[in-house]
């Protein structure tokens, strides 16, 4: 039974957690709103969508979708576990909506778990207030925080919960006193293993940290053949499991592991750590040789994984070329920066400045009490975890339970040191007045945490979504509907990358462009990104036309410019941004394709001084109802442009004479503009212009609201353009 004490600590870490759970909800306003639920990141709608293809292609996991880096598609990048936990409401019969309800709604939950977690595991090395201080940090923290964020519903957000869980299995597996409970934590261990592989593709390169500590518990253990071999009993229950949970993410025919190599390494580990454990209560020198052989074997692994894995994925008929170029340019830009660690400061509160002198403590600390499975597992993963932190912000899953462990263990031995001051000081108020200095100051160290908070809780950080995902199921009505009847989708959209997950949910259609790094993402937004920063109309269509990129949906372009500049290999000499973050456009942005459909319209006309030539194959087929003001312009904020042949108006007049082409377009809310083209007879008194609106038989909300008014020379005529025209490209001759 546990002591009432601890009971009492217990409880006041339910409240802990709780708390944490409930700082994890502040957004909840921006998150369900007007009987809608918007998740709070793009890149998390994918998540949604693959909870869909789970439910129509269940019990079958798909590991490869055609609907994202259209038209080859593209492995899915990570495990399918979040993505079944969100598919739930939907296998049993419950619609889109409940799923992103139930998704919205559950991700905080795994916050709250991992808070309690991280309290019991700092009980366990140190004892009891060190793991209420550091649950509390871990549950008020915003960094801590902002994986799970109500509705932001992403893998990253089990990561604390799973490593944390792991570690603290075994840890209890390795304490553990009597066979029965050594073997019911190891199978806990094993289990929770084999779910981090399932949740995210680099969380298996944690268990680098229980591998050595259970190799140094097996050879300094006492004659005890249980507490000898109790790591690698643990390591032993992971290695079927984790094995399992490969085979089981995996979908051989279509996705041959290709990204689960880092799991194959600790496979490799683990089943060799396997057949070490009934030999660790034997031979020591046995087990530490089969050891070895576990790393050199993981290592043999994950350096030989690509040739070993070539022929299934010969097989199975996935077999690409290295792309020299494969760059991810905006993640390269936030590695070690002064704004990783500036926006370390700005979510883990300025109390991160105490590191280097806490780790240097509780490192010293550590050593000189001597070796302990808890001791060396909590130096490990918080020196790890500070690292991780530091090298990259993106790491704060991994690494912020270890930084809230670090930073708890200081204020708690530190408050017992000056308790013991205190009460030994001959003059007490000194003390305590040293004391009340001590804690004001690192109370302030949090000062600006509660104003990230209201900012969460009160900020509309959902509105551009709830804006787009408007316009996309108005398109979603609107564009013709997919034919899957080839085996793969008959034609894609193009967007930037921020929009191209929450356009695939709201329309249901192919998308190229993402916001994922992996290579396939990268490739498909080069050629997104390429064909919206070109210059060249006919390079663009050729380009997106080869791919059956059919429809093009534009959005505000600002800071995102230079990333896509990067990635698409085009000199940035389009936006330049002065001091205070107002962007300029330069000569060259409004001759690119997006300035172009977005300012223009595909028409011509002046922006920035600049002439804006009309464009030939891009017709306008809807705009959104909301506007936005960009350099001085105030235009529709969300436009979707088809990309067609264009009807060719072919002619004859005396050479040299003026020919122009002007029909007035409306669009679905009403707006009206006027498209123009004009060119002169030839040499041989031909002339040719290419429209791409049809007058008859269109069937997009926007389209020609007339004839053709075709002037040559002096004299004017109306001509009527059909659709197949245009669609074909077929030369209408004019009279």
């Amino acid at each position: 039974m546990t002591h009432p004490r601890n009971q009492r600590w217990d409880l006041v870490a339910v409240l802990v957690t709780v708390a944490g759970v409930a700082v994890r909800y502040l957004p909840w306003r921006t998150v369900f709103v007007d009987g809608e639920v918007l998740w709070l990141d793009p890149d998390v709608y994918f998540h949604l969508w693959r909870a869909r293809t789970i439910v129509e292609n269940f019990p079958h996991v798909p590991a490869f979708d055609r609907f994202i880096s259209f038209p080859d598609g593209a492995p899915v990048p990570w495990p399918p576990f979040l993505d079944f936990l969100v598919a739930i409401p939907g296998l049993f019969g419950a619609g889109p909506a409940a799923m992103a309800q139930w998704g919205a709604a559950l991700i905080p939950v795994f916050g709250g778990i991992a808070v309690f977690l991280l309290y019991r595991l700092g009980s366990r090395v140190f004892d009891p207030l060190t793991g209420l201080v550091s649950a509390a940090l871990f549950a008020l923290m915003p960094g801590a925080a902002e994986f799970s964020y109500v509705g932001r519903v992403d893998h990253h957000a089990l990561v604390a919960p799973v490593i944390l869980g792991l570690f603290l299995s075994f840890l209890c597996a390795a304490e553990a006193a009597g066979a029965a409970g050594r073997a019911l934590w190891c199978l806990a261990a094993g289990a929770l293993a084999a779910l981090s592989v399932s949740t995210w593709i680099v969380t298996p390169f944690l268990y680098f940290i229980p591998v050595p500590i259970a190799a140094i518990a097996c050879l300094r253990a006492s004659a005890d053949a249980g507490a000898r071999s109790a790591g690698l009993m643990t390591l032993g229950a992971s290695a079927v499991l984790v094995t399992a949970a490969v085979f089981f993410v995996g979908d051989v025919r279509r996705h041959p592991f290709e990204l689960y190599q880092p799991s194959l390494f600790v496979a490799a580990q683990f089943a060799v750590a396997a057949l070490a454990a009934p030999l660790a209560a034997v031979r020591r020198r046995r087990a530490l040789v089969l050891l070895v052989a576990a790393v050199i074997l993981g290592a043999a692994a994950a350096r030989f994984a690509p040739q070993i894995l070539a022929p299934l994925r010969e097989a199975a008929g996935v077999v690409r070329g290295e792309d020299p170029s494969y760059v991810i340019p905006m993640e390269a830009a936030s590695v070690l920066t002064p704004w990783c660690f500036f926006y370390v400061i700005e979510h883990y509160t300025y109390v991160v400045l105490l590191w280097p002198f806490v780790a240097t403590a509780f490192t010293i600390g550590a050593l000189r009490r001597g070796f302990s499975v808890g001791g060396a597992l909590a130096v490990a993963y918080v020196l790890l975890g500070s690292v991780l932190l530091f090298l990259q912000y993106r790491f704060g899953e991994y690494a912020a339970p270890a930084l809230a462990l670090l930073i708890g263990w200081a204020i708690a031995a530190g408050s017992r040191r000056f308790a013991a001051f205190a009460a030994g000081a001959p003059v007490p108020w000194r003390a305590w007045l040293l004391g009340t200095v001590a804690g004001v100051a690192l109370a302030a160290s949090f000062w600006h945490a509660p104003s990230l908070w209201r900012a969460m809780m009160n900020e509309d950080q959902t509105s551009y979504l709830r804006r787009f995902f408007r316009f996309g199921r108005e398109l979603s009505a609107v564009l013709p509907p997919v034919d899957l009847s080839s085996g793969a989708p008959s034609y894609g959209v193009l967007t930037k990358w921020d929009d191209g997950h929450p356009l695939l949910w709201a329309s249901g259609r192919p998308v190229i462009a993402s916001s994922f790094g992996t290579r396939e993402a990268l490739a498909g937004n080069r050629v997104a990104f390429k064909a919206l920063l070109s210059t060249d109309e006919e390079t663009a269509y050729r380009e997106t036309a080869k791919r059956r990129l059919r429809f093009v949906v534009v959005s505000p372009l600002l800071f995102e410019v230079e990333g896509m500049a990067a990635i698409a290999g085009v000199p940035q000499d389009f936006l330049g941004f002065h001091d205070g973050g107002e962007a300029e456009a330069l000569p060259q942005f409004p001759r690119t394709l997006h300035a172009r459909l977005f300012f223009g319209d595909g028409t011509s006309g002046v922006f920035k001084g600049e002439r804006i030539a009309p464009l030939s194959h891009f017709r306008l087929a809807a705009e959104s109802k909301s506007r936005v003001t960009r350099f001085g312009r105030t235009v529709p904020e969300f436009k979707a442009f088809e990309g067609v042949a264009g009807a060719r108006l072919a002619g004859r007049a005396a050479p040299g004479t003026p020919v122009k082409a002007a029909v007035t377009v409306r669009t679905n809310t009403g707006r009206d503009f006027a498209y123009r083209r004009e060119t002169e007879a030839d040499a041989g008194g031909e002339y040719e212009l290419t429209v791409p609106y049809s007058t008859l038989g269109g069937r997009m909300p926007a389209g020609a609201a007339g004839p053709y008014r075709i002037t040559v020379g002096t004299e004017t005529l109306e001509q009527h353009v059909a659709e197949s025209d245009v669609l074909e490209g077929r030369i209408v001759t004019l009279p």
